[in-house]
């Protein structure tokens, strides 16, 4: 009956409306970001090379700053760091149940992202293909030895990738 009377007191309903409203525009503001993050790829997928590249290093800049700080790069360093971070826990009586907190979320939107540029970029020779003739051959050849628009971010994500996977 306790807990009935605090749930129905007006102060702690708005406190827990705000915090469900908070989390509602964090949602929202992901999901803002995703699809934004979406619609540039798709409208970049039929852009020249150089218009690839500086679309990819726009969208991943921020993700290189965090990912890039030794901070970061600590909580990959072993299983127990990397659990510490991203799968918080807690004991309700005999059963864990793992959360979904915000640094785990900002992980898997991070992770997703990179899939998605790898994934929505073609390699210079696909693209080179679609669009030659028989007469564009020297072009396509140039264009074949252009680099895919992820390398230049591989040096920086390659290795904390594998260590979370």
């Amino acid at each position: 009956d306790g807990c009935r009377e605090r749930l129905c007191q007006p102060s702690y309903r708005n406190t827990m409306l705000l915090l469900v409203a908070v989390l509602l525009c964090q949602i929202l503001l992901i999901c803002l970001q995703v699809a934004l993050h979406e619609g540039l790829m798709a409208a970049a997928s039929g852009c020249d090379a150089q218009l690839q590249h500086q679309l990819l290093d726009w969208l991943l800049r921020p993700v290189h700053a965090k990912w890039s700080t030794q901070g970061w790069l600590s909580h990959l360093a072993g299983p127990a760091a990397f659990a510490a971070e991203y799968m918080q826990h807690e004991v309700q009586g005999a059963a864990v149940v793992v959360g979904s907190s915000p640094q785990r979320w900002s992980l898997h939107h991070e992770l997703q992202l990179f899939e998605r540029v790898l994934r929505r970029t073609p390699p210079p020779e696909k693209q080179a293909a679609a669009a030659a003739e028989p007469q564009q051959q020297q072009q396509l050849q140039q264009q074949q030895q252009q680099q895919h628009p992820f390398t230049p971010h591989l040096e920086w994500s390659l290795m904390p990738v594998a260590a979370i996977i």
